[in-house]
């Protein structure tokens, strides 16, 4: 008897809150972190390649039923807050 899998859901969640749509605009992101569903590739100096490709593949697979696990990435802006 083979282990059963669950199914995953894809939850279609808001584009972006107002913080993030001002900040693309040119002011200084300063969120620590940020949902992936809020990412595309041209947030790569916000929060690294690898997590602006998760966005980018959320945002394109999940509108045709492709299951893509969410999650958040914390940013470059945390990061350097953490040094100082």
């Amino acid at each position: 008897r083979k282990p059963r899998r669950s199914q995953a859901k894809v939850v279609a969640l808001p584009r972006a809150s107002g913080v993030a749509c001002a900040a693309r605009g040119g002011e200084e992101d300063t969120r620590v972190c940020i949902p992936l569903e809020e990412l595309r590739n041209t947030d790569v100096e916000k929060v690294g390649g690898k997590s602006a490709s998760l966005g980018e593949m959320i945002s394109q697979l999940a509108g045709v039923g492709v299951p893509v696990p969410g999650g958040f990435s914390t940013t470059a802006y945390a990061y350097k807050e953490f040094l100082d």
